[in-house]
């Protein structure tokens, strides 16, 4: 029960840093692109971060909300509280529900995005043959789905190991 409030804890943090960074290079520009400088790579990235901005603020907003109750969950798991297993268990749901809506906009949204912008950098690329594009779109898609199931280990582990019987028991005798 410590170990999961203190990994609350921090995967909040990282979740909160997370957002901020994004959210600062939806505002302040990618510092990183701009020392790459101005050429047709460099425009089709920034074109495509700007067709991903709602995304971008969207992900922001639920990963700031995953991360409040997720911090709430550790902290309550951390000081022995009832509700804690309760928090933790609205922390894995939200959390798992936000994955499969990330899924959703990888597919529907990221993806083509991320493939128009590839095609507009490999157009001038000479002797580009078919299959390694096809293998970059591949690595890409696997890279998109993978992200998402490794990232929906975490919350699962959380409701698999926090509901066992001894622990709900145990949580059941709590005081608030």
């Amino acid at each position: 029960m410590t170990v999961f409030g203190v990994m609350h804890v921090v995967f909040a943090v990282i979740g909160f840093f997370s957002a901020a960074w994004a959210l600062f290079i939806l505002l302040a520009g990618n510092p990183f692109m701009e020392m790459a400088g101005s050429g047709p790579e460099v425009q089709a990235q920034l074109l495509m971060e700007t067709k991903l901005r709602p995304v971008t603020i969207a992900s922001c907003g639920i990963t700031v909300l995953i991360g409040i109750v997720m911090i709430t969950a550790g902290i309550k798991l951390l000081k022995g509280r009832r509700d804690g297993l309760a928090w933790s268990n609205k922390y894995a749901y939200l959390s798992l529900v936000a994955k499969v809506a990330n899924l959703a906009v990888a597919i529907m949204v990221v993806i083509p995005a991320t493939r128009e912008m590839m095609g507009d950098v490999m157009k001038g690329a000479p002797g580009m043959s078919a299959s390694t594009t096809r293998m970059m779109d591949a690595f890409m898609i696997a890279g998109v789905l993978g992200e998402i199931l490794v990232t929906a280990v975490y919350p699962v582990l959380t409701l698999v190991l926090l509901n066992r019987k001894g622990l709900r028991d145990w949580f059941a005798t709590r005081g608030s």
